[in-house]
């Protein structure tokens, strides 16, 4: 465990390594005051989460490199009292079970190179705060989710939600609908497989949504291939 300062700790696999004498005979302990905890290759049992989810200051919260270990994780009843950003990072989690009642101030997810992870649950897209969603090396499945997401909340008239996937920004709900109608009905260029289609657009990318620094100007137009069906795909009616 290595405090950084009075607000952040970074724990790291050498004090927390499950095996230790203190883990898993005496509960893990943190700081009532933390407000950005860190958490890495320490293969902590979800279980353990129940005690971080009761810190009453935490804004931050990074789980990297195996620092939780299992493929399911449940939240539970217990809120994340005032966390606003999460990070989810080369993770052996296959389910996620969560609602937005757990993380009530929830502003920016991040989930990468979580390449088992089927999805993310879909009531997160309902947190009112929840501005940005980062996806990157994930399971079609779960970029598929993100989709689910972005319909639910267009349906309900929430048009603000930002979804990042591998470094391109969704285009919204009534854009995709658009390039589906072009798609079938012009002669829009298009790839067809049986009953599957691909098409490409450009969108504009703020380098600030990298995840690497401080935003430096706008980024180059990249392309992003929308993938779809001829046949809605369960949940997307």
């Amino acid at each position: 465990m290595t405090l950084e300062n009075s607000f952040t700790l970074k724990c790291t696999k050498p004090e927390f390594l499950r095996g230790e004498p203190n883990l898993g005979k005496k509960p893990i302990r943190f700081p009532a005051a933390l407000k950005t905890l860190s958490i890495s290759g320490c293969l902590l049992p979800w279980s353990d989460m129940s005690v971080i989810q009761s810190l009453p200051n935490l804004e931050g919260l990074l789980l990297e490199h195996n620092g939780f270990e299992g493929t399911l994780w449940e939240t539970g009843e217990k809120q994340f009292q005032q966390l606003n950003f999460l990070r989810l990072y080369d993770l052996n989690i296959k389910q996620w079970e969560a609602s937005s009642l757990n993380f009530p101030c929830l502003e920016r997810l991040e989930v990468v190179g979580c390449v088992d992870l089927e999805e993310i649950p879909l009531e997160l897209g309902d947190i009112s705060t929840l501005q940005t969603i980062y996806v990157s090396d994930c399971a079609p499945s779960l970029r598929l989710s993100l989709l689910r997401i972005q319909k639910e909340q267009y349906d309900v008239g929430n048009c603000q939600l930002k979804i990042i996937v591998d470094r391109v920004e969704m285009p919204s709900f009534t854009i995709q609908h658009a390039l589906m109608e072009q798609a079938f009905h012009s002669d829009v260029p298009s790839k067809e497989r049986g009953n599957k289609h691909e098409m490409g657009f450009y969108g504009d990318l703020d380098q600030n949504d990298h995840g690497e620094g401080p935003s430096k100007g706008k980024g180059s137009y990249k392309p992003f291939i929308l993938r779809f069906s001829t046949f809605t795909p369960n949940g997307l009616k």
